[in-house]
């Protein structure tokens, strides 16, 4: 059996189409210097597919997964559940023992968690481009309010971050499932939007797990105005 064919756990599943029930290979956490080939797996979602022996129906099934990637001193907590799971995530990390959470902070670990499959996958590629989500996440807001006022008069229930295989970034904005526009991140508007935010960006909160979503950016905007406002 292949070393990586070991970090995966065997599930039962019940089809959410037909009900009938089979099995499942599920992977609750990946360190990619262990088994990097699994890496694309998870950005293609391939490890949260689930195809029923019954009905042949393709189904992506969340589960909760632990991302570590060491050389990008990043970990990702994906939590799968409602609110009580989120909290529940966030108590057991703070009881991690010093022996575990102190090197987290000494080598500048970034730990996030993430609600969706579609936030797991932008988490990483935002750090496969040496870039901070912090930002990424005010210029989301940003861009996300000229696109409604300049461009389609549509709000956009969700944006993510998106690197091109050519090196194009950008934002894609969506309507339920529905891609209905984009922008573009050049590299001179990120340097802008990290500069103007620095005052709230300062702390790298290394070693701690924090949702870093839309939410935090509205109140790191906040934040950032009575800073310079003070």
């Amino acid at each position: 059996m292949p070393q990586s064919q070991q970090l995966f756990q065997t599930v039962k599943i019940r089809c959410p189409h037909c009900h009938q029930e089979g099995t499942m290979q599920v992977l609750p956490a990946l360190n990619t210097a262990q088994a990097p080939e699994l890496k694309e797996k998870v950005i293609s979602k391939e490890v949260f597919e689930y195809t029923c022996p019954g009905c042949l129906q393709k189904n992506h099934l969340n589960y909760t997964f632990l991302y570590h990637e060491p050389e990008k001193q990043l970990m990702i907590q994906f939590i799968a559940g409602d609110h009580k799971a989120w909290i529940n995530a966030v108590n057991e990390f703070r009881k991690l023992p010093a022996s575990i959470s102190a090197p987290l902070r000494s080598q500048k670990y970034r730990v996030r968690a993430v609600r969706s499959q579609n936030a797991l996958v932008e988490k990483i590629q935002i750090y496969n481009c040496d870039l901070d989500d912090r930002v990424i996440e005010l210029l989301k807001l940003l861009l996300a309010a000229d696109f409604v006022k300049n461009k389609s008069g549509r709000k956009p229930d969700n944006a993510y971050f998106y690197a091109a295989p050519d090196g194009t970034r950008s934002i894609l904005f969506f309507s339920g499932d529905e891609n209905i526009g984009a922008a573009s991140v050049p590299e001179d508007l990120y340097l802008q939007v990290a500069e103007k935010y620095g005052a709230v960006l300062k702390d790298n909160h290394y070693g701690e797990l924090i949702l870093v979503d839309s939410y935090w950016a509205k109140e790191a905007m906040k934040e950032n105005k009575k800073l310079s406002e003070g």
